[in-house]
């Protein structure tokens, strides 16, 4: 695992309730919530691999869906609507 600094899309589809608050407030802990079901993190890949260990505790596998994403270095944003991402040093395009 590198230990350089990357950022990571976190996104999940969680079909109970209990499991849902779990997951959301797990990773308010530790990312930017950018969406419903959306986070933004700041994660090396020791960290993102601890960050996965941790939230597969938290789903049922054989109901829910959680993906992480790791963005390119320079990702292109498009947003309409009410949700706009403020420019706060976590994500820059």
């Amino acid at each position: 695992m590198t230990h350089e600094v990357k950022e990571w899309l976190v996104a999940y589809d969680i079909g109970e309730r209990r499991r849902l608050l779990k997951v959301h407030r797990h990773l308010a802990g530790c990312a930017l919530h950018v969406q419903k079901s959306v986070f933004l993190a700041r994660l090396d890949g020791r960290q993102a691999q601890k960050l996965f260990e941790e939230l597969k505790v938290l789903v049922d596998e054989g109901a829910d869906d959680l993906r992480l994403y790791r963005l390119p270095a320079r990702p292109g944003i498009v947003s309409l609507g009410q949700g706009t991402l403020e420019e706060n040093g976590l994500f820059v395009p």
